[in-house]
């Protein structure tokens, strides 16, 4: 084997290591957007049972849904554009719930359970 080899396996090693990096990165950005949706999704839960066990409405709690279901939005872009609009939507949904009709949350798919749906493919897709 002459010099040209070990140039051409020094630089199969150095793009492989590039690969595995980037494949790396990608996974740790695909969990951090997963697990924004699950975190959103979870307390988007524990609200709604709270208003099934008769508390009142918080709206500063809905802020918060908002921003967790932007968050998870802004995490999920790279990897899922639909899915990216459709929390972006969740996140406008819970800035004024009572402007949404249940026709419109379901063209949207923006219900809980279509949102987690989602999420839960993306995962088991990995």
């Amino acid at each position: 084997m002459g010099p040209e080899w070990g140039f051409l396996i020094n630089g199969l090693i150095q793009v492989l290591g590039i690969i595995r990096t980037n494949r790396h990165q990608e996974r740790e950005l695909t969990d951090r957007a997963l697990i924004s949706i699950y975190a959103a999704s979870n307390e988007t839960r524990f609200y709604l049972q709270s208003l099934q066990r008769g508390k009142e409405r918080n709206l500063e709690k809905e802020n918060s849904l908002s921003h967790l279901w932007v968050n998870a939005s802004t995490c999920i872009r790279h990897f899922d554009p639909d899915l990216a609009r459709r929390c972006m939507l969740k996140g406008e949904y819970w800035k004024n719930p009572d402007q949404w009709t249940v026709a419109e949350i379901n063209d949207a798919r923006i219900g809980l359970n279509d949102v987690f749906k989602a999420a839960k493919d993306i995962l088991l897709c990995e």
